[in-house]
């Protein structure tokens, strides 16, 4: 089943806007993304209700024009009637589309449709892409918001049996049962878990039909590692008192063996998962994969019969398939979760099984905490942190989070209130605003630097406020406002946020308005936990005294890494390595949460060497707040037509001066020249 027999059962918004007779604005207004179209002809445009395209869309329009151009530098395929890709976008080429029906396909901030039928050109430049015609042509424009939110609700109670079995529910959400699932956009949010008295399921969330079950203990330690596992593979869940995996089919894997429950249960995922995006690359929807060319040459699979049988006959042919044949082609993993393990910790399963993480829990009881990072800040919070610090296992993932009291180290420190924060959001259509606070006169260059690099940003109507030397009176109007950005530069001490007279204390707060934030002040963490408490999503705070000058330079940083749409995680991992004082700064709540729209869903690190032939290439890809695993990036390089699954880091490709200036117009990147971290806009002028 391809993704033809998706399922649409949850609420996502897409608004089309005219802002004049020659544009159309598409709209997410609870993702807070926007794409411009623009068109040489006046339009009228008509919405259309029974779109032709294969993919779900929320909302499409018919417009008649001789051209629709994007000014944004994104990945663009060109599908036939049959799906498969007849030319892709390349910064530079022109490509004639001549005959059938068919799709530009544009995977940018919000997923894009234009269906057509005329004859026509992708023309596509160094900052936009135009699909033209000889003659105006009629072409329907669909969108997609990559916004998902959970349609529903189950309640458990805190017996780890009640848990295990409501594992089996998570995979309700999947839009798609088929290899395509493996695209993030085609999964759903899994619904939302609460404890309870009781077990409840809505009648409208039912276990999906795999004909895939897994047996696990009835505990806590089993039912959490699995549940990602259980999602992905809509599986019905059991206890048991052998974990494994079988199908109605007679195939059984044991969830056990040399690398312990927990290893296992991730071999699987990864090599299912895996192997998945590489069959949805041999079916109709073709697209050129580094990673198929690497794995399909060596591994005994036929992955084009693969493609379109049951899910449990794929499973059976996948596991047959040495692990060790396929793992150093995987992408890196996105997501590690550390999870306490106690039953309340079971309302984060939903966000950690979304996110596809590897799952290990942590037994409180056991862990050794480390120095008290905060011992001059306030006592536990509605959190129930408790301010010791917690070191955690090292991981190979991309990131790590924790669920469970205390402060990780050199991890997120993760909030079930932010995720629910998230989705209790109200749409916006109007310009992203953004906050920065300054009530300490010696940080005012990071002010203002803060506010050239917001007010620099041409693809989206930011609208930036700055405020200096606020009362408590003016910050708590900001603080209660609806900001999606809040960049904070001052003192905070043990009795809140410190004004020209007197203190602000977040715990007073009824409601925060701020989506997210930065805390550029010294131990400005639990501060942040009681905006998150108040209804923010994410936040970067401090654990500790910050000397000014360092913490401007780590502001400034972060500041410039979210910009390029790098998630609060992401940005803060990598600024760690740029700051004397990195390591005392953590993100709590969401850490996926971004300020603004990243073109392809990857925001990218491309390290520049130069060497005897031109210059050594290797970029980093990572995953923004809309992707997720499963996502498809392209280099953008010159002669290189192939994409790879994100995250991870892309081959060394070398290329000439005049090949680099070109990738560096198309892909707006963070750069790493030399060993230096350099900014896109001041390397402009480098490889001319």
């Amino acid at each position: 089943m391809g993704p033809e027999h998706a399922r649409i059962d949850e609420v996502t918004t897409i608004t089309f806007g005219i802002p004049d007779e020659t544009g159309i604005d598409v709209i997410d207004p609870i993702e807070r993304r926007r794409c411009r179209l623009r068109t040489p002809n006046p339009l009228q445009p008509t919405p259309v209700r029974d779109p032709p395209f294969e993919a779900p869309v929320d909302a499409a329009i018919n417009v008649s024009t001789t051209a629709v151009v994007l000014d944004q530098l994104v990945d663009a395929y060109v599908r036939n009637a049959a799906g498969e890709v007849i030319a892709p976008a390349q910064p530079g080429s022109v490509r004639a589309i001549e005959g059938e029906h068919h799709t530009l396909e544009i995977s940018g901030p919000i997923k894009l449709y234009f269906g057509f039928s005329a004859p026509g050109r992708l023309v596509t430049g160094l900052d936009r892409i135009r699909l033209e015609f000889d003659r105006c042509a009629d072409v329907v424009i669909g969108a997609r918001s990559y916004h998902t939110r959970p349609a529903a609700t189950i309640t458990t109670t805190a017996d780890p049996e009640s848990i295990v079995r409501s594992l089996s529910y998570l995979g309700s959400a999947l839009k798609t049962t088929a290899c395509e699932r493996s695209f993030p956009t085609l999964r759903g949010h899994p619904p939302m878990i609460e404890l309870g008295d009781t077990s409840s399921i809505p009648d409208h969330v039912t276990v999906p039909e795999t004909g895939v079950h897994i047996d696990v203990e009835p505990t806590l330690e089993a039912a959490y590692v699995v549940a990602p596992l259980a999602y992905y593979l809509g599986a019905d869940v059991a206890p048991a008192s052998n974990a494994r995996l079988r199908t109605d089919h007679g195939f059984s894997h044991r969830l056990s063996g040399p690398r312990g429950f927990a290893g296992e249960v991730e071999r699987v995922l990864k090599q299912v998962f895996f192997l998945d995006c590489l069959t949805r690359s041999a079916g109709p929807h073709q697209l050129a994969l580094h990673e198929y060319d690497v794995v399909s040459s060596h591994v005994d699979l036929d992955f084009a019969a693969l493609y379109g049988r049951s899910l449990a006959d794929q499973l059976e042919a996948y596991l047959s398939v040495p692990y060790e044949s396929i793992e150093g082609a995987l992408p890196r993993w996105n997501r590690t979760a550390y999870i306490e393990a106690a039953a309340e910790q079971v309302e984060a399963i939903p966000f950690v099984a979304a996110d596809l993480a590897v799952v290990r829990t942590v037994d409180q009881s056991s862990v050794e905490p480390t120095e008290d990072l905060t011992a001059d800040a306030e006592p536990p919070d509605s959190s129930g942190d408790v301010s010791a610090s917690i070191e955690l296992p090292r991981s190979s993932s991309v990131g790590c989070t924790w669920f469970g009291d205390g402060i990780p180290i050199e991890a997120t420190k993760g909030i079930v209130r932010a995720y629910q924060n998230r989705f209790e959001r109200s749409p916006t259509e109007g310009p992203i605003e953004i906050a920065v606070v300054c009530n300490d006169r010696s940080m005012l260059s990071e002010s203002s630097d803060a506010s050239d690099v917001y007010d620099s940003h041409d693809e989206l109507p930011f609208d930036v406020t700055t405020y200096e030397n606020c009362t408590v009176a003016e910050l708590r109007a900001v603080l209660e406002s609806d900001v999606h950005f809040l960049h904070y530069m001052g003192h905070i001490d043990e009795n809140g946020f410190r004004c020209r007279d007197g203190t602000l204390e977040a715990t007073r707060l009824d409601t925060v308005g701020v989506n997210a934030f930065l805390l550029n002040a010294c131990r400005s963490y639990h501060q942040g936990l009681a905006l998150i408490e108040a209804g923010s999503v994410g936040g970067i705070v401090t654990l500790a005294d910050v000397v000014n000058s360092s913490a401007i330079r780590m502001g400034y940083t972060v500041i410039r890494l979210l910009e390029l749409g790098f998630p609060l995680q992401e940005a803060v991992r990598i600024a760690r390595d740029e700051s004397l004082v990195g390591a005392e700064y953590v993100v709590v709540g969401d850490g996926a949460m971004d300020i603004t729209q990243e073109r392809s869903g990857a925001p990218t690190l491309c390290s520049i060497e130069s060497d005897d032939d031109g210059y050594a290439v290797s970029i980093r890809s990572y995953l923004s707040r809309d992707g997720g695993m499963g996502t498809v990036v392209s280099p953008s390089l010159e002669g290189v037509e192939t994409n790879f699954l994100a995250p991870g880091e892309l081959p060394t490709y070398t290329v000439s001066s005049a090949a680099l200036a070109k990738t560096l117009n198309w892909r707006r990147t963070a750069l790493e020249i030399d060993g230096q971290l350099v900014w896109p806009d001041d390397a402009a002028d480098l490889f001319d």
